[in-house]
């Protein structure tokens, strides 16, 4: 019996991947393969949309150029593991466009690194979880050796 309603639970939360507001539809987040269409005619968010375990768009800043284009998903486990994938516009179509990602989180700071195949070698990432959103510094480990900011 509890199994059943769990996988109903479950079914259900995979049924609702939009909410309505008056009318008006808001996308769960969509991640790189489909951009998600928000439509703000009288949309009422009470709870900010959550930093970890959603596709989040993500932008890097490095040496005063800002790139866009990237998603990031941070998947919090227990004990701290944060697992994922960061998708990289500026890489060769397919499936490398999709990075691993591996680190942890504690409280609201998130630590973890992308391992690239070409010039750019491992980036590193270090942010703050605010609301909704994370902020922080990468840097690389390769021959580009670029570093800068992100946000997601």
């Amino acid at each position: 019996m509890r199994t059943s309603f769990k996988r109903g639970i479950v079914a259900f939360a995979i049924g609702a991947s939009a909410l309505s507001a008056g009318g008006a539809a808001i996308a769960t987040s969509a991640g790189p393969a489909r951009a998600a269409t928000v439509s703000t005619t009288a949309a009422v968010v009470t709870h900010p949309a959550s930093a970890l375990n959603a596709w989040n768009q993500m932008t890097l800043v490095a040496n005063g150029t800002t790139y866009s284009g990237y998603w990031l998903l941070l998947q919090s486990h227990r004990d701290g593991l944060l697992t994922g994938w960061l998708y990289d516009p500026n890489l060769p179509a397919g499936p490398d466009r999709y990075l691993a990602v591996h680190g942890s989180v504690s409280g609201r700071v998130v630590v973890f690194a992308v391992t690239y195949s070409g010039v750019q070698g491992s980036r590193a990432f270090v942010g703050t979880i605010s609301v909704g959103a994370i902020t922080g510094a990468w840097t690389e480990t390769g021959p580009e050796g670029l570093s800068g900011t992100w946000t997601a």
